[in-house]
Formats: structure tokens, sequence, C-alpha cells
């Protein structure tokens, strides 16, 4: 519906293990493209996905002049930050870097259970990530996708149970690193594709 260029709904996020294709702007995520969350973007918190491009820039000011006469962009991140009200094992496991997820079978006496370990150790899991709106800001029925080849998770897990109506939640923070196998400089952190048109028959 125009005016196109408003967004307003959802995102889903999809992760996958460092290297993995994306998939076309018109095609559902399918191989080893993972929802976060049971139900996706249904188990997001109400603060939504939030994509932020941060940036240092340190300005000069020479002798003569009064205000800064140049800048240089000295460090900029890139951040994907969502929040899931899902306390399974398996998403929790995705938080703590891939952590591993163990399951018992009920037996006579026994309950069933699953169980991870909570220690990540030294090295930090890489994961590629896609942000994906079934809208675009050039017509109905388009997607808009961010695309981030190299992220590691590097939010800090805070879950609260106060038993007064909070969904106990799992904040994800994806920092995007430079990919060395990026196709141009310019893509380096990844990149944003604007659906235009539908595929032709």
């Amino acid at each position: 519906m125009q005016p196109y260029e408003i967004i307003l709904c959802p995102a889903d996020v999809y992760i996958a293990l460092e290297g993995e294709t994306f998939p076309a702007i018109n095609a559902i995520p399918g191989g080893n493209w993972v929802a976060l969350g049971t139900a996706g973007k249904r188990n997001q918190n109400t603060s939504g996905v939030k994509i932020r491009h941060n940036e240092t820039q340190k300005k000069h000011t020479t002798a003569g002049a009064t205000g800064p006469v140049k800048a240089v962009r000295t460090a900029e991140e890139h951040l994907i930050e969502v929040t899931m009200e899902d306390l399974t094992l398996e998403l929790y496991a995705k938080a703590m870097n891939l952590a591993g997820v163990r399951e018992v079978a009920a037996a006579s006496g026994v309950a069933g259970y699953k169980s991870m370990g909570l220690k990540m150790g030294l090295d930090v899991q890489t994961w590629s990530v896609l942000v994906r709106v079934e809208a675009s800001p050039y017509g109905d029925g388009l997607n808009t996708q961010w695309q981030f080849p190299k992220c590691i998770e590097s939010g800090n897990i805070e879950i609260t149970l106060d038993g007064e109506g909070t969904a106990a939640g799992l904040k994800f923070v994806y920092e995007a690193l430079e990919d060395p196998n990026a196709a141009s400089d310019s893509e380096r952190f990844g990149n944003v594709i604007a659906q235009t048109a539908p595929a032709l028959p």
C-alpha cells in the first residue's frame, strides 16, 4: 500500500553458520537458514528488530579556523538486535556460542529432560545473518533484506523471571565483522537489497 517507502511490518531474522549462500530476494530462505524463534517473528519482543550502523569520526581543525575543516572515519560497526521471547534450549544454545543440547528420554521413575552447559569458551562462533522484511519501498508484494555474511553474537544474556507477567527473553546482538571474501570493498560488512519488481515468468 502506498506510500511504499514507509515500512511498517516486522522483520524475520535468519541465521546460518558463516559462509551460507544468501537466498534470492523473492525466495523463501531454505537450506541451512534457520529463523530465530520457534515461531519466528511471533516470538519477538515488541521492540522488534533493530539494525544499527554506528561510526566514530575524528574531526580536524586548523590554526586559522574556528571549526572543523576535515573529518575522517576511524571506526564503524553494524549491529542487528532482537529480543526473542522463547526459552527453548535450542534457541538458548544459539545465544551461548552454539552450546550443545543433550536430551535424556523419560524412563520408569525418571523424568525426560534437555540440558545444556553454560561455558562458552575462548573461540567465538561466526554466523551469517539475514534480516528479511515482507515489504519494499518500491511496491506491493515485494521484499527487502539485509545480508551480513560474517557476524559474531556479542550480546550479554540477561533473563528476567519476575512472576509478574514479564516474558523471559533472550537478547541477541549480532555484530558484523569484515568479510575477507566480499565481492567489493563496500560490501565487507554485507549489503541491503530492496526488490523493485517480481520475477518475470
